[in-house]
């Protein structure tokens, strides 16, 4: 029930990220190539959260932004990278008319502040997961799995709320399915 529950979870907050696409694609593509897609990420939340708008984001300060990426936990680069994001805001890019800016603005922040909720539940929800995975009879076999053996989380239940960097799953889960061999027999000469 929890790893239903916890399912259920990312698929809420995937449709909430697809809808902040969504609304930055028409009005604030400079966000977008600020972040990627990393928009459920702390950093990128705590960003539009303090500018929700083109206009906001042309005012963001080095140190504002170095200060949102200290509190979304990183450590080193702070500098380089504060610098990077204040770059790519302040690209140029077309403008939307200032009303159809501010509206969608209030619906970015007020996404932003629901998909941190939903990373607290997430993170939450992972913590009473694990144990309870713990306790499944068949935990052993689930951990023995490939792709599951190295998931801190039950099953598949990881998700980028996670410290792991989605760059470094991706990487990994790349290489698993290279390692893996094909489901499929070898194709020979003459068969249709």
């Amino acid at each position: 029930m929890l790893a239903r529950a916890h399912q259920n979870l990312i698929w809420s907050r995937q449709r909430l990220v697809n809808q902040l696409r969504n609304n930055l694609r028409e009005y604030y593509p400079a966000a977008l190539d600020a972040f990627g897609t990393e928009l459920a990420h702390p950093v990128a939340l705590g960003v539009l959260d303090a500018a929700p708008t083109p206009a906001m984001g042309r005012t963001l300060s080095r140190a504002k932004v170095a200060a949102i990426l200290r509190r979304a936990g990183r450590e080193r680069g702070l500098d380089e990278k504060a610098a990077a994001i204040q770059a790519q805001l302040r690209a140029p890019q077309l403008a939307a008319p200032a009303l159809i800016g501010e509206a969608y603005g209030k619906s970015v922040a007020s996404t932003v502040r629901i998909l941190r909720a939903v990373n607290a539940e997430l993170a939450s929800l992972e913590a009473e997961l694990a144990p309870s995975f713990e306790k499944h009879p068949d935990a052993e076999i689930y951990r023995s799995l490939p792709d599951l053996a190295s998931s801190s989380a039950p099953g598949s239940c990881r998700s980028s709320a996670t410290t792991e960097p989605a760059s470094l799953i991706l990487k990994r889960e790349r290489t698993a399915r290279a390692v893996r061999p094909s489901p499929r027999p070898p194709a020979r000469a003459g068969w249709c």
